[in-house]
């Protein structure tokens, strides 16, 4: 991170004035930063790979979901049975539900792995750099 003289000036007095506001010394500012860097990248690896996990369940609800359709709907034609249409009716809402739902978590999915995903994997290989760009950020 190239920072010019003046803002470094800025962003050490801003290391210390919170290490004295705390009552340490500025290096366990830094450390603090560094760690909760960490700990933000690693819960939202957490979060997408969670969400990631819900994802692939309701892909395989939707074809479990849709083979009961159509087992529903060939049972359906060969013996006209009033159970197997409501079946039939269930087994369709059940597709079109996991479907839907698990084509928005998809959706959201791709969203997140190409905007939230490669910083918060940064912020675990190397928080320092992340730590010290929250400190720019914040005295600009």
């Amino acid at each position: 991170m190239n920072v010019d003289q003046s803002i470094q000036d800025r962003i050490f007095g801003y290391l210390d004035a919170i290490a004295q506001k705390l009552g340490v010394a500025t290096e366990f500012v830094m450390t603090a930063l560094v760690k909760q860097q960490v700990i933000a990248g690693i819960t939202t690896i957490g979060i997408w790979a969670l969400l990631l996990i819900i994802d692939i369940a309701l892909i395989i609800a939707a074809f479990r979901a849709l083979g009961k359709y159509n087992e529903a709907r060939i049972n359906h034609t060969q013996s006209r049975a009033s159970i197997t249409e409501e079946a039939r009716k269930h087994a369709g809402n059940m597709l079109l539900f996991y479907s839907l739902v698990g084509g928005t978590l998809t959706l959201i999915l791709v969203m997140a792995l190409t905007f939230s995903i490669p910083d918060a994997i940064g912020k675990v290989l190397n928080p320092a750099y992340y730590a010290l760009k929250d400190i720019v950020d914040a005295v600009r």
